[in-house]
């Protein structure tokens, strides 16, 4: 009787990799009493190291709600997921406290 082992080994898996900034489902609503203003609704967003990016659209679209998200300035309203990479491409979840840094939220000391 020949004796095999069940153990099989796991096929390989894809390393898992993140951009440099993404942002996931992305909300950002400003309110004044019982006005709401939606300045950001659903946006996507992945940017790799090194790319160059632009954001084109007409006055009150977003653009700068968007760079003051990426930048760590603001938080959001709500979001799925939002990553920021290091440049030792760790991934680090930003933070929403506006006491802390900027160097602080993207893990930059």
């Amino acid at each position: 009787m020949e004796v095999r082992s069940l153990y099989r080994e796991p096929a390989e898996q894809e390393e898992l990799s993140f951009g440099a900034l993404e942002l996931h489902d992305v909300f950002k609503i400003y309110r004044s009493g019982p006005a709401e203003t939606v300045a950001l609704r659903g946006l996507d967003l992945r940017i790799e190291a090194g790319e160059l990016v632009a954001l084109l659209g007409p006055s009150g679209s977003g653009k700068s709600t968007a760079l003051h998200l990426a930048a760590a300035l603001d938080a959001p309203s709500a979001v799925r997921s939002a990553v920021w990479t290091s440049p030792s491409s760790r991934p680090i979840a930003p933070t929403t406290s506006r006491s802390c840094s900027r160097a602080e939220t993207c893990g930059r000391r």
